[in-house]
């Protein structure tokens, strides 16, 4: 009997490059997606359906058809390419293609999962669902930017907080809070300006005295850590100079394109803290970013799409594509 698969796996166009601020959908490198849809290809008892755009989908009674192919027929369904949730009007189709994933996922084996991608893009549930799994994460706080006083027992108690966007932008947004009085006026801005949504609430993350250099980020894909990197010192940027200057810094990429990282060494405690938290998220691909305060790492960050690096896969002699085929393989098992 056929095994049917579907994937989406969007590739790079030419003239990407030239559009840094353009959000890509493509997250692979061509090359390796590629050999692995010629994985995939060799084995025989499988067939193939590439779908080229989700968009060009339709939901009809809570079936998905591409190009008249109803997708809730196949065994298995995989994807990898960017879905965030911003508020800018161009990203809306990426709404879509997460509530067609979702629907799919109903009556089909998608991976990754959809349902635990949402979660883990919002840095709040992501963040929950740690901390709720004893996974070692920067205490949060989320309030309601109605009673915003609330927070400041808090704020006088930490001394220094991040407030963080959501759904995450490339360090983008995300801002030093040194009392309870900035952060009032940024939110009393926030709420003059038209088109700024804060009905979700406000994040709010404890602040840690730590040291920059030890920074420290995974990826991981189907439980297994593939390395550890760090963001070179081009990707480090301070906060407000009204601030000890390059006493607190964030790693910040203006044109969101990734990239200017080094392999890192990652100590046992790291290791096992990314284990940890892989098992409490339950997400196929995912990356955690950790600082290391006083004598352990804290997870400050998780990634939906971690670093895809080719150099450091070949740095530590690992094949992306056959990870994710093996990924597929355990999935029909």
């Amino acid at each position: 009997m056929t095994t049917k698969i579907g994937v989406f796996l969007p590739k790079k166009q030419d003239g990407d490059d030239k559009q840094p601020s353009i959000k890509r959908l493509n997250k692979l490198p061509n090359e390796v997606i590629d050999e692995l849809l010629a994985l995939i290809k060799c084995n025989k008892e499988v067939s193939l359906v590439e779908v080229e755009d989700l968009n060009d989908t339709l939901i009809v009674n809570g079936n998905v058809v591409y190009k008249n192919f109803n997708l809730n027929e196949l065994d298995l369904f995989f994807w990898y390419g960017e879905i965030r949730k911003p508020n800018s009007i161009s990203a809306q189709s990426n709404l879509y293609v997460l509530e067609l994933l979702k629907t799919l996922a109903y009556t089909v084996k998608v991976i990754p999962n959809p349902y635990v991608c949402e979660v883990a893009l919002d840095k709040y549930t992501a963040h929950r669902t740690l901390k709720q799994k004893g996974v070692k994460v920067a205490d949060f706080i989320l309030i309601n930017n109605k009673n915003l006083y609330l927070a400041k027992p808090i704020l006088d108690k930490w001394g220094y907080a991040l407030l963080k966007p959501r759904k995450g932008a490339f360090g983008k947004g995300v801002t030093l809070i040194d009392d309870f009085l900035r952060l009032r006026d940024i939110i009393e801005f926030m709420e003059q300006e038209r088109g700024i949504n804060l009905n979700e609430g406000i994040l709010l993350e404890k602040y840690y005295e730590n040291n920059p250099q030890d920074w420290l980020s995974t990826t991981l894909v189907n439980g297994e850590i593939m390395y550890g990197y760090r963001k070179k010192i081009s990707r480090f940027s301070d906060f407000s100079h009204s601030f000890e200057s390059g006493s607190f810094q964030k790693v910040y990429d203006a044109n969101e394109v990734g990239g200017e990282v080094d392999l890192g060494d990652l100590k046992p405690q790291h290791q096992q803290l990314a284990n940890l938290a892989y098992h409490a998220m339950s997400y196929e691909v995912i990356g955690f970013d950790m600082i290391w305060h006083e004598d352990h790492p804290i997870i400050v960050d998780e990634n939906t799409f971690p670093g895809i690096y080719p150099n450091l896969f070949n740095l530590k002699n690992l094949s992306l594509a056959d990870s994710m085929y093996q990924l597929i393989v355990q999935a029909l098992s």
